[in-house]
């Protein structure tokens, strides 16, 4: 009867370990390819060229307009449109050629073309990037480590840590049961914290796509971007990169 009950342990004890032994022994290109095929696979990012999208940005009791095109390798064109009572809209225009970050903001500068530095200037080019930093990151020199795993509200998640010279370390939280990116943590030049969540992702063109995108800094007001539209591959002129 003894020996019963210790056959009968045991096997409980090995079901019980053949769950977890998978997940243990997840290493980072597991976790990394099961993110991009969640996302609709690296071939299909890599057949992308261009991805305008449309939307609304909201905070505190402020709504923007947004249009937005991006290009291969790292260009990018954004149009705020800023409506407040009893004023003409305002549009605020950033653009990053590649190298360097320019905007025309009325509210501040007027109708002068202005040179962006520090982290406005980092989120211009990061927002540029439509391609994530998880496709080909080794060709890319990108380091990316496996942290550990977490719990994100009643999800369980991998945290990735990213490191890419010269822009520092963020740290992706990857859903371990769908492989969707949920959240991305990282720090500005200024030393101050970023969490962006990744919410109501939606296919189109066989990829992925969030489009409830909110972010949060201490001390600010939570940012929400609502997005309408998703297109790929649209036509874009090359003066639309440059310096405005």
């Amino acid at each position: 009867m003894t020996r019963r009950i210790r056959i009968a342990v045991l096997a409980v004890l090995v079901a019980s370990l053949a769950s977890v032994v998978p997940v243990a022994a997840q290493t980072v290109d597991d976790i990394v390819a099961r993110h991009l095929a969640a996302r609709g696979g690296a071939e299909k990012w890599r057949s992308i060229r261009t991805q305008q999208v449309t939307g609304a940005i909201y905070t505190q009791d402020i709504e923007l307009g947004m249009f937005m095109l991006t290009a291969r390798p790292n260009l990018g064109h954004q149009e705020l449109t800023l409506a407040l009572p009893g004023q003409d809209p305002a549009m605020i225009l950033n653009v990053f050629d590649g190298a360097k970050a320019w905007t025309i903001n009325p509210l501040l500068s007027g109708p002068t073309t202005v040179e962006l530095t520090g982290r406005d200037a980092d989120m211009v080019r990061d927002q540029s990037e439509f391609e994530s930093p998880l496709i080909d990151y080794r060709a890319k020199g990108y380091t990316v480590e496996l942290v550990g795993t977490e719990t994100l509200g009643d999800r369980r998640m991998y945290r990735l840590k990213v490191t890419r010279p010269g822009r520092g370390v963020t740290h992706y939280l990857i859903d371990a049961e769908t492989g969707v990116e949920r959240r991305i943590e990282s720090t500005g030049a200024d030393g101050s914290p970023m969490v962006v969540d990744l919410l109501d992702h939606r296919p189109v063109d066989g990829v992925l796509v969030p489009f409830d995108i909110r972010m949060q800094q201490p001390g600010q007001p939570l940012l929400e971007v609502v997005v309408s539209t998703v297109e790929f591959n649209v036509p874009a002129d090359a003066s639309l990169f440059r310096r405005p």
